[in-house]
């Protein structure tokens, strides 16, 4: 008698496909975390002496960091340092927690905006949400520290998160109230 195995070539179930992230946001959060990562590993190894200089974390936030007052009229690095800095500070991060915790913030993130955004408007949130995150320190910060992290990116991702469920709501009109105090 045959076995009765199951077919493989059948295509995913409709609720699959429906949360399935696309390739292109799969490998853009996967480039994204891996080159934090590999960032902040070199950074760690030249903090104990492993690598370079023990001073390169310093002066990675010198030049990459972001810098409020690049804004208001402090003297630049480098020329495009004012500009630069809008995407490099995401790149960068104040140690191991930092890092781990926006990268699994990112991934969680990811996993419930991912299926229901196209690839590149992914990208484009997410570019947006950097840009707006620096221009939100720029006009509120007022240490002369620069800001490192992928937070802002994060917070613009879950203003996505909640916006979407938001328009759910009000689209299928259930009471928004949950949506807005975040209880489910």
């Amino acid at each position: 008698m045959e076995s009765q195995e199951p077919d493989r070539t059948e295509a995913a179930p409709a609720s699959e496909q429906a949360n399935a992230i696309p390739r292109v946001t799969k490998g853009f959060v996967a480039a994204l975390v891996v080159i934090c990562i590999l960032t902040e590993a070199v950074l760690t190894a030249a903090d104990h002496g492993l690598v370079s200089t023990v001073r390169l974390r310093t002066l990675s936030y010198q030049y990459g960091g972001f810098w409020a007052g690049l804004l208001r009229g402090w003297t630049p690095n480098y020329a495009a340092q004012p500009w630069l800095m809008f995407l490099t500070h995401s790149f960068l991060h104040s140690g191991l927690s930092h890092l781990l915790g926006n990268m699994l913030a990112l991934v969680l993130l990811t996993r419930h905006l991912g299926p229901r955004i196209t690839g590149p408007s992914y990208l484009q949130l997410w570019a947006l949400s950097v840009l707006g995150g620096a221009l939100a320190f720029a006009l509120l910060a007022q240490s002369p520290r620069p800001m490192v992290g992928t937070s802002g990116a994060l917070f613009g991702l879950v203003g996505a998160l909640l916006a979407r469920d938001l328009a759910r709501r009000r689209a299928t009109r259930l009471p928004l109230w949950p949506d807005l105090l975040w209880v489910p």
